[in-house]
């Protein structure tokens, strides 16, 4: 078995950490093509890389580099991703009720709301837009 390893942000370009939903989507992409056995993704230093496990008699590393390539593109014209500096969130309830509303807005699919001070947000470009979302967080008096 063969194995071929790629750096997350030579593919996912918008991905900003290991625990983006981007990377399982394209995990579970790649695994369920022939001759690929395993992804796996390693969160060691210097970065986040998928480790490719395949047959070189059923698929070859560049065509798996090809469809992870393609697959990445369509993920990142898909999925948008937003970090927003807050206001410091003032206690664990603040922290949910903010994460719990714009969980519920139309096209939201990932939301983290960062003690520090800071808001996560990956949404679906196909529902919603990047200025409908800060205009949202604007309205709700959230930005610093």
């Amino acid at each position: 078995m063969n194995t071929l390893v790629l750096d997350i942000s030579d593919v996912l370009h918008q991905v900003a950490n290991a625990e983006d939903q981007c990377i399982d989507r394209l995990k579970g992409s790649l695994e369920k093509r022939n001759g690929i056995k395993q992804v796996r993704l390693d969160t060691e230093e210097p970065g986040p890389e998928l480790c490719i496990y395949f047959d070189e008699d059923i698929i070859s590393a560049s065509q798996i580099k090809h469809i992870a390539t393609q697959t990445a593109g369509k993920l990142d014209d898909t999925f948008g991703h937003l970090w927003i500096r807050m206001r410091a969130v003032r206690d664990q309830n603040h922290r949910q009720a903010v994460t719990t509303l714009l969980n519920n807005f139309k096209g939201v699919m990932n939301v983290w709301v960062i003690p520090t001070g800071w808001i996560f947000l990956e949404f679906n470009r196909y529902i919603t837009q990047e200025a409908v979302l800060l205009e949202l967080i604007e309205k709700m008096d959230l930005v610093v």
